[in-house]
């Protein structure tokens, strides 16, 4: 009657996954609309179940591990296998650097990884790697301040940071217009300091590199981007690709064939 489009069930590991798989048959009845369901939660039972995406908690935590605490980057590996058990026909996770939850216990994400541009590459991990992004209220404009529960302290200033905003706007819209980034084949090449991957949906390849560190970083290209000319996803400029890149501190790279 609402025309809602989906809905996500919070604290999906509580329930039995019998009680999943009941409550997603009944809801897929309803012949007139294509329900999307997210479980917050991350069972692989809930991908059995039936719903569409569950909810990155692992990839998170270890994404804030590997810019607070030098974690390598090729950490994030056994999670793209881990989080996606019981995974078929076009389930995913849902990333996210920020949520109703962590902002206030956590804190923002420009204090998580590495202020705005550090936060913009964490973004870009967590959105391109093998996901359905999430972006929480404020994280778009960043926000400088926590929002506490109940989440009434303090207004978001929606124009605080336009530039901010327009980046969020591009990385959105580079990934809305790319089969691959959404639904393609990912393959990871990250070293400890880069994290670095392709995706490839039929002819269209997507390169990502993004340094998670506050320092400058040097990487040798794999052989399959080594030494091709790119297209720069983010301005349109063709690039040059010789044997290795350096990335400013907390930079990041998404070039396109």
């Amino acid at each position: 009657t609402a025309n809602v489009d989906g809905f996500r069930f919070d604290y999906a590991d509580g329930p039995p996954a019998d009680f999943w798989k009941q409550t997603i048959d009944s809801l897929h009845d309803i012949s007139t609309h294509n329900l999307l369901l997210m479980a917050e939660g991350n069972r692989s039972s809930h991908f059995t179940s039936g719903f569409d995406f569950i909810f990155g908690f692992s990839f998170y935590g270890q994404l804030k591990s590997i810019f607070n605490n030098s974690q390598p980057t090729t950490a994030l590996d056994a999670i793209n296998n881990s989080e996606y058990v019981n995974a078929t026909n076009g389930q995913q996770v849902v990333r996210y650097i920020t949520n109703h939850d962590v902002n206030g216990s956590d804190g923002t994400p420009l204090t998580l990884f590495g202020g705005a541009t550090g936060s913009m590459s964490a973004f870009v991990i967590a959105s391109y790697m093998k996901s359905v992004p999430m972006i929480y209220n404020g994280q778009e404009v960043g926000t400088s301040f926590q929002l506490f529960f109940p989440f009434t302290g303090a207004d978001i200033n929606w124009t605080v940071n336009p530039a901010t905003t327009a980046e969020y706007k591009r990385v959105i819209a580079f990934r809305n217009s790319s089969l691959a980034v959404r639904r393609g084949t990912l393959t990871a090449y990250s070293s400890a300091d880069i994290c670095a991957f392709t995706k490839i949906s039929g002819a269209e390849k997507v390169f990502v590199a993004a340094n998670v560190r506050n320092a400058t970083m040097t990487y040798t290209l794999p052989g399959s981007v080594a030494n091709l000319i790119w297209t720069d996803a983010m301005t349109g400029s063709s690039m040059a690709l010789g044997t290795q890149i350096s990335l400013p501190p907390h930079s990041y790279l998404i070039l396109k064939n």
